[in-house]
């Protein structure tokens, strides 16, 4: 089982062992993490706070909403910007958290700065509607699969 997005074709591809996927625009200023499809946690707050507060430095919280995939999946997204020792932005990230039945994935976007994040506003708010589940693993589910082109 698997988070699928549609990204940009010119963006850079790389497996992550074990988490999922991680994608680069070409300038590489904006890196989108698609994490691992896991059970829903029993206490989706702290689950929210761990997810978003895991960077090193202060985060303060700039927007939230709540939203749905262009397969109707619902999802969060929370805005988030991370200070330094210094009190210097370090990273601007928008984190989005899938709820996919029992189950649940995390994709985050980051950021170097606010501009490198506005000009892939668009592409990246097409990659956040375009999650949804493969609830396919590795192992053959109908006969039909064996035909299927790959």
């Amino acid at each position: 089982m698997r988070v699928v997005v549609d990204t940009p074709a010119d963006w850079l591809h790389q497996r992550v062992p074990g988490a999922g996927f991680a994608f680069a625009n070409p300038a590489r200023t904006v890196v989108v993490e698609v994490g691992a499809l896991v059970p829903a946690p029993l206490d989706g707050p702290a689950f929210v706070r761990a997810v978003v507060t895991d960077a090193v430095g202060e985060v303060r919280v700039m927007a939230s909403a709540t939203e749905r995939s262009a397969c109707g999946w619902a999802y969060d997204w929370i805005e988030c910007v991370i200070l330094g020792e210094d009190g210097e932005v370090r990273e601007i990230r928008l984190v989005a958290i899938y709820q996919f039945l029992a189950r649940v994935a995390v994709i985050r976007v980051a950021g170097r700065d606010a501009a490198a994040l506005r000009a892939e506003r668009d592409a990246i708010e097409r990659l956040l509607a375009s999650a949804r589940p493969d609830w396919r693993d590795e192992r053959v589910a109908a006969i039909a699969e064996l035909w299927a082109d790959a």
